[in-house]
């Protein structure tokens, strides 16, 4: 029989793990407690107990626990006779007084049902499997689909809100990249590709708007010269320019072909004229600029857009910054097979490339000077190709000695006179599986025996 206790006295002699009948001194009635919880409440108290009930605000105020009181419902209305302490009980959570009814669907709301889970075995789960493909692989559920799929298709809200989400999250090409190094150097104003550049339903790679003494806004598309000489792709390049130039008769598009992008300087002739732009040169002070060690990652894209030849070779790269742009780079490569052997390491300046707008007087002959103590021999050898015009008037300048001549090579030039390096005709038609002949009668290049090449050398004191 559970023990009895009206008094902190009569508690302070019941062991701690025992279940008690303990009197509350608020309410007079006895509730059943752990020993230990009724001290612990004692102590709180004053060295009284007082029952969880009589602890919580209440809204109503009653004499006797057992008594009864006629009180409403808050959520139907409807009165009932209850006892004063099955009230306390029930407006505690809540502080309103809810009938079992009421209280039963609140309880269904807050506790959504749980889906029921459904758990294969793994046999059971391989038959599902076979039973959806055997589903979708019908006729009736393809075509089903398709049908779907061209219904959408036919509204045209649709066609133009695909569009812009997919021009919005797609990544630039290799060669679209290019375009936008030349355009900034250019200094102009473009899009690149986004819901800027969507028209109806079409998207293009760039938008350059209407400015300076231009008279339309300029389009520029980049083609790839194996995807869009498909017919399907030619196809919609016509359905494309034939929209633009029908319902936008204030945009012009032009096409970059991805085989012009091997001479930047043909890509940013073409645009200049387009763009009836000429190149303005920047002012700047040499100690303003930060020489530092960077990677082939970071240079590849500055070469491919302003060397003549591109940035297909490797080494130690150094490059050239003001504010954060990259305004010059120089790249040291392993010697290859043909250079002569002279009995030591050395490095061959394979790449020296300054931006177009930040050329300036003795500013290569500078930067070489602040190159060579990241250069991990005591030798440094560069060529001057006479085909460009180069007569090494720079290496000069930096303090490098003349040592030979290199016998006269060919090259190649397209329909605009403009060079083009063998070695660029030939990987590009290694890349499409073609022989160099082949490339070259297809782009109506013009092989032509190019000037010699002068061998500079110069010797670092480190």
């Amino acid at each position: 029989m559970i023990e009895k206790i009206n008094n902190n006295e009569e508690l302070r002699l019941i062991p701690n793990n025992h279940s008690i009948l303990m009197l509350c001194s608020n309410c007079n009635i006895h509730r059943q407690i752990r020993a230990v919880k009724a001290r612990n409440n004692c102590n709180r108290n004053g060295g009284t107990y007082i029952c969880k009930s009589c602890k919580q605000p209440e809204s109503t105020t009653f004499r006797k626990e057992r008594e009864k009181h006629n009180i409403s419902c808050h959520n139907c209305s409807e009165n009932f006779l209850i006892a004063a302490e099955s009230i306390r009980r029930n407006i505690r959570n809540n502080g309103h007084y809810l009938c079992a009814t009421c209280s039963r669907k609140k309880a269904s709301q807050e506790k959504p049902k749980k889906k029921p889970h459904v758990s294969f075995r793994p046999l059971d789960q391989e038959k599902h499997l076979l039973r959806l493909r055997e589903v979708m692989a019908s006729d009736r559920v393809r075509n089903k689909i398709s049908e779907s799929s061209v219904t959408k298709w036919q509204n045209d809200q649709y066609k133009e809100k695909l569009t812009k989400t997919l021009a919005e999250n797609r990544n630039p090409t290799n060669i679209e990249l290019s375009l936008y190094n030349i355009l900034e150097s250019l200094g102009v104003i473009f899009f690149k590709e986004s819901a800027n550049t969507c028209f109806g339903h079409w998207s293009f790679d760039c938008l350059v708007p209407k400015q300076g003494n231009m008279y339309k806004n300029l389009l520029i598309e980049c083609q790839g010269d194996y995807w869009h000489e498909l017919a399907k792709k030619q196809v919609r390049d016509r359905q494309k320019f034939t929209f633009i130039e029908k319902y936008f008769p204030d945009y012009e598009i032009i096409y970059v072909w991805e085989h012009e992008f091997a001479i930047p300087l043909r890509v940013a002739d073409r645009l200049r004229i387009k763009l009836c732009k000429n190149i303005e040169h920047e002012k700047f002070n040499f100690a303003d600029c930060v020489i530092r060690e960077c990677t082939k990652a970071e240079i590849k894209e500055f070469l491919d857009a302003y060397h003549y030849i591109g940035g297909r070779r490797s080494g130690i790269c150094v490059g050239c910054y003001l504010n954060g742009k990259l305004i010059a780079a120089a790249m040291f490569s392993k010697p290859v097979r043909q250079n002569i052997d002279f009995n030591q390491p050395y490095r061959e300046l394979s790449r020296l490339c300054i931006h177009p707008s930040y050329h300036k007087k003795n500013f290569a002959s500078w930067f070489l000077s602040k190159t060579w103590r990241y250069v991990d021999c005591n030798l440094v050898i560069s060529y001057a190709d006479t085909t460009m015009g180069h007569t090494g008037a720079v290496y000069k300048a930096s303090g490098f000695q003349f040592l030979y001549e290199v016998r006269q090579d060919y090259w190649y030039v397209d329909d605009g006179n403009r060079v083009v390096n063998k070695k660029t005709v030939y990987d590009r038609a290694s890349k499409y599986s073609m022989k160099e002949s082949e490339y070259v009668e297809k782009y109506n290049l013009i092989r032509k025996w190019g000037g010699k090449k002068l061998c500079f050398a110069k010797y670092l004191d480190k």
